[in-house]
């Protein structure tokens, strides 16, 4: 597995817990007084199971699950719209 990280600005005060099958996620809401809370994000490791006794193992990479996160967190806005609550940025910090 890769060293990669991404991490999830959160600009709200609302914090949301996700559920995914390669782990459950907390995205802290910031605190009072602060712009944004930031969130890590590490790559995972999951298996893709061919149902014949072959399994195929599989690396999401810290972006895919940071991006994944974040559009369900922001669903909200409609489409491919994207309302700013979260963002993702990666381990060198630039903005999506």
């Amino acid at each position: 597995m890769n060293s990669e990280i991404a991490f999830i600005a959160n600009i709200t005060e609302q914090s949301y817990i996700a559920h995914r099958t390669y782990g459950t996620f907390r995205i802290e809401g910031r605190s009072e007084g602060e712009e944004y809370s930031l969130t890590r994000i590490t790559s995972r490791t999951t298996v893709m199971d061919y149902g014949d006794k072959r399994t195929l193992p599989l690396v999401i990479s810290a972006r895919e699950i940071a991006e994944d996160l974040c559009r369900e967190i922001n669903s909200d806005a409609g489409g491919a719209q994207f309302s700013g609550r979260v963002r993702v940025r990666g381990g060198n910090p630039i903005g999506r």
